[in-house]
């Protein structure tokens, strides 16, 4: 492989981006030629270095992605966008997707526990809030109704286990969005790894 065929393969695989970014891209690449050049660096030797220009446009592709995510305007939208960066992710190589699609959903399904155990408390107390609600004209009326005390526990502990399902489920949202931010900090560090670009600049050893 020469450069040109390098550049040609590299814009091919980053046709999905906007043209700006794009050519922003390539232009890094250019000068790392540059730069590496005035190092007195081999055409061929900044060609092995840089490695495969099919992982490398993909890289570009998921790092773009991931920045896209925090612009989407719904949580639905953010989600779509998680679940494409994941899929191009482990679209890299077949060791993402062995070792990471397993993972991933078996930590989903932690999380979907989380979530229902979670909930119980609070489908539980409404039920039982709801189970006392008739009760309330009839103590308002004056009507004796035998057996009113446990009809009030119930329902203060209804509404005590509704702020406890509350609490459970604010925490699950936070160890879900922390859950999502590992993910996606992870899928930088890897395409980080894959990228020369992201380590060294042209005039270090490692080039």
């Amino acid at each position: 492989m020469n450069k040109h065929r390098f550049f040609q393969i590299l814009e091919k695989g980053l046709s999905r981006l906007p043209e700006s970014e794009r050519t922003d891209i390539l232009a890094d690449y250019e000068e790392h030629f540059r730069e590496a050049e005035r190092c007195n660096r081999s055409e061929e030797d900044i060609l092995r270095t840089l490695g495969n220009p099919v992982p490398l446009a993909k890289s570009h592709v998921i790092e773009y992605m991931i920045g896209r995510t925090g612009h989407t305007p719904t949580p639905g939208q953010r989600v779509n966008a998680f679940f494409a960066v994941l899929i191009a992710f482990c679209g890299l190589s077949l060791i993402n997707f062995l070792v990471m699609i397993p993972l991933f959903f078996m930590a989903i399904g932690v999380l979907f526990l989380g979530w229902v155990l979670g909930a119980i408390p609070g489908i539980v107390g409404l039920s039982s809030l709801l189970g006392t609600l008739h009760l309330f004209p009839l103590m308002i009326d004056g009507v004796m109704i035998s057996g009113v005390l446990p009809h009030l526990t119930a329902f203060f502990g209804g509404l005590g286990a509704i702020g406890l399902g509350a609490l459970l489920c604010m925490l699950m949202w936070w160890i879900t969005k922390a859950f999502f931010r590992f993910v996606i900090n992870y899928i930088r560090i890897t395409i980080a790894a894959i990228n020369p670009l992201r380590q060294t600049s042209p005039n270090t050893s490692n080039l």
